[in-house]
């Protein structure tokens, strides 16, 4: 019994070190960072996707703070406010569930433009108002589109990015676009305290008012290739490749 025991280890062993020997090496975090950031520099369409969502970003995280300031400055209770931050809330919900068919009849050069000119639109729309329930009724607006955009951006990477760059991508982008966050509630704190809550939503409706400007003014998105699969198609392996091939070739020009 002893030596079956020996045996079935020495099975175990064997086989674990064939595994372990299989393994690929372990890749630093600073390189797999630096992989994944070399190859949205060397897509126009992301890199440009990647800077606008965390202009976007950077803009719809002082925002809230600015709105609950600007709220309470117009005399909102504690529970007022929190009905307004829920219809802003509620507007994204909204937009979550109707992108996955509102997707499917805009081209993505379309979606991308339009998004960010409907924010430059309705945030200087802020400071023309002191209710609470239409601020709320403004930001929900505001989150029903936003939706649209991540639709657009998903997909695209879902086609385009390698699936063994996929990880590294991901986090690369997400590190540019989620690590504005912080500094822009640091900076809603600057200008609240020095410019007030309108003055504070002039400059954040002004610098969405650039990054329209730039998004229309960018090449790769005013050329933005339209996605070839929708969501209703079952494609067969060699469509997709096809599919990536194609917006390759126009992500790269």
């Amino acid at each position: 019994m002893q030596r079956r025991q020996l045996v079935i280890d020495d099975d175990l062993g064997s086989a674990r070190n064939r595994s372990i020997g299989r393994r690929r090496p372990s890749e630093s975090l600073w390189r797999a960072a630096i992989a994944g950031l070399r190859w949205i520099w060397r897509h126009p369409l992301i890199r440009a996707a990647i800077l606008l969502i965390a202009c976007s970003n950077l803009v719809f995280q002082a925002l809230v703070l600015i709105l609950v300031v600007l709220a309470r400055h117009h005399g909102a209770t504690p529970g007022t406010i929190g009905t307004m931050l829920g219809i802003y809330s509620g507007g994204g919900l909204a937009g979550a569930i109707a992108a996955g068919r509102l997707h499917r009849h805009f081209t993505p050069k379309t979606v991308i433009l339009g998004v960010n000119w409907i924010w430059a639109a309705l945030l200087p729309l802020f400071a023309f108002t002191s209710s609470p329930l239409l601020i709320g009724a403004i930001g929900a607006a505001c989150a029903f589109v936003g939706p649209l955009w991540n639709v657009v951006i998903i997909s695209y990477a879902t086609l385009l990015v390698p699936d063994e760059l996929l990880g590294r991508v991901n986090s690369a982008a997400m590190t540019l676009s989620w690590g504005v966050m912080p500094l822009a509630s640091l900076g809603a704190g600057f200008l609240l305290t020095g410019l007030g809550p309108v003055g504070s939503l002039c400059v954040l409706a002004t610098l969405m008012l650039v990054t329209a400007v730039a998004a229309t003014a960018s090449p790769a998105v005013r050329h933005a290739p339209p996605l070839p699969l929708s969501m209703n198609d079952t494609p067969t392996t060699h469509g997709k490749e096809s599919s990536a091939d194609g917006l390759r070739r126009s992500g790269q020009s």
